[in-house]
């Protein structure tokens, strides 16, 4: 609009200009011969008989100077231009009876002739452009609100799905799903991330109901059997004392597994909350595993089974050895319980990839495939083993890794029973 107002004012303008100038052409011979002939009152009437013919386009000012003009046309009704239209090839004055005007400034014979145009019709063209381009606007801003709303309302309609999808699953509805849009923009990335986002809070729902089912189960089984040995003794209390003393025993042995329970429960929610602090520092691992065969030796004569120790690693190591030494303890407790007499346990030590890897292999029956994705499961239990844990221990073992920054896998020996247990930590504390 502004751009319309200023060439609209300067082509107007122009026009003007070259109106004014085609009119003093046309006078300018009639009073050229008049003022040669040294008759300027005859010139003077030449051109008032002029401007009587264009009154209603022109205004008409002859003079010598500004303050002695010699002929104003009537339709000036007395009035003469401004000291300022002097000197000045054109110019646009304002005046309160005559308005707006765009005054040009011409010579001949010595005197000066001012030719007026009024600019009157540029004004009123200015308001009809401002009153239809106000308009113009007014209208174009309520059309494109209306535009605006629908392309907003249908743009986010698939923002309003995935709200009400979103709001309509909770516990009793873990599987719904946002329908994915038929589009590759940032609402069905979006979409997707959410998916992904709920498929993974589900699992970990499935999960803790999991976990709490099979925590119960296990702290059930042991409190149920120190019930019905109490209820026993209080039934044998005028029994022998030898009979009493079994009872105790089972109790006792009842309330170690429950309390290994409860403790291996503790660890696993500290090392889930980031509370299981380490105490990181350099290790010689030489030294650290020495120490560890000397008491797996000891474990491994008892159950008449025999160890070996494969080191490749003479260096230092950052680890916490406490809880380093747990973590193999009970890769050894799994591996006794499950091999025959007579049999080895190995531990090999090497580095790969800038990992220590620390790999225990036991001549087991080893884990059916089926199960083999599942051992790292809180509480799952492979029917296969001979003596029955708590299920708690590899969970306890794979979060200890992690703590220091590696993992464990475990897998069936390719030659023969057995499995391989292996401890990837990183050498980054290497010296």
């Amino acid at each position: 609009m502004l751009f319309g107002r200023y060439h609209l004012r300067e082509n107007y303008i122009a026009s003007m200009d070259v109106l004014n100038d085609t009119e003093f052409g046309d006078i300018l011979p009639s009073i050229l011969s008049h003022l040669e002939r040294e008759n300027p009152n005859a010139a003077i009437d030449a051109i008032r008989e002029h401007t009587e013919l264009d009154a209603a386009l022109f205004f008409f000012q002859v003079g010598r100077d500004h303050e002695h003009p010699l002929y104003t046309s009537s339709n000036l009704n007395g009035i003469t231009f401004p000291a300022s239209v002097h000197n000045k090839r054109r110019v646009t004055i304002t005046d309160k009876g005559l308005g707006s005007l765009r005054v040009g400034e011409y010579q001949a014979a010595g005197y000066d002739i001012h030719i007026a145009s009024s600019l009157q019709g540029l004004l009123v063209l200015e308001n009809n452009l401002l009153r239809v381009a106000s308009m113009g606007l007014i209208a174009i801003f309520l059309t494109s609100m209306a535009i605006g709303y629908g392309l907003s309302r249908y743009a986010l309609k698939p923002i309003a799905i995935i709200e009400q999808t979103a709001s309509r699953i909770s516990a009793k509805n873990m599987s719904e799903r946002i329908p994915l849009p038929n589009t590759d923009d940032e609402v069905a990335r979006l979409a997707i991330l959410l998916n992904s986002m709920f498929d993974r809070l589900q699992a970990s729902f499935e999960q803790v109901q999991r976990f709490t089912a099979d925590a119960s189960h296990e702290l059930k089984t042991p409190l149920s059997l120190i019930r019905i040995n109490t209820e026993e003794m209080l039934n044998k209390l005028n029994h022998p004392v030898d009979e009493r003393a079994e009872f105790i025993e089972n109790q006792l042995e009842q309330i170690d597994r429950l309390n290994k329970v409860i403790n291996d429960l503790l660890i696993l929610a500290k090392a889930d909350a980031g509370a299981l602090k380490l105490n990181l520092s350099e290790q010689n691992c030489q030294e650290f595993l020495n120490d560890f065969s000397q008491d797996a030796n000891v474990l491994c004569e008892d159950k008449e089974l025999t160890f070996d120790l494969r080191n490749d690693l003479k260096k230092t190591v950052t680890f916490d050895p406490l809880w380093l030494r747990h973590l193999l303890f009970n890769l050894l407790s799994n591996a006794i319980s499950v091999s025959p007499k007579q049999s080895p346990i190995t531990l090999s030590s090497k580095t790969r990839n800038g990992y220590w890897e620390l790999e225990m292999t036991d001549r087991g029956p080893g884990i059916s495939e089926n199960k083999i994705k599942r051992v790292f499961e809180r509480f799952f239990q492979e029917s296969e083993r001979h003596e029955r844990g708590s299920g708690l221990g590899l969970p306890i073992c794979k979060s200890i890794a992690q703590l220091h920054g590696g993992d464990l896998s475990l897998k069936n020996r390719k030659n023969g029973n057995g499995i391989v247990v292996t401890i990837c930590l990183p050498l980054d504390g290497q010296s």
